[in-house]
């Protein structure tokens, strides 16, 4: 089912609709406070790099929100690119709010 979820998300935003792929992120992001699992982590930093590639950051914005809210926090090894614009250009909540303005 999740492989089908996968797929199915990763098609409807190529065919150019984000909804599938927003939920895939918000599945990610809670799912993963509540139960860490290394494969489904780093399933959630590729898409972040795939949705960074359309030019969106709903996926960066879930990243950031759930390695800020994660109860257990533990080292995590994060993506380069993912890592650089989280700790430079995307450091708060309030960062991703200014470059909907933008």
């Amino acid at each position: 089912m999740y492989s089908e979820f996968k797929r199915l998300a990763k098609e409807d935003a190529d065919a150019g609709s984000y909804y599938g792929l927003q939920c895939l992120f918000r599945f990610f992001s809670y799912g993963l406070e509540n139960k860490f699992n290394h494969e489904l982590f780093s399933d959630f930093q590729q898409f972040v790099l795939y949705d960074m590639e359309q030019n969106k950051l709903y996926g960066l914005e879930k990243m950031w929100a759930f390695l800020n809210y994660r109860k257990e926090k533990f080292p995590l090894n994060i993506h380069p690119k993912i890592d650089n614009l989280l700790t430079t250009q995307f450091n708060s909540i309030e960062s991703f709010k200014q470059s909907k303005t933008a």
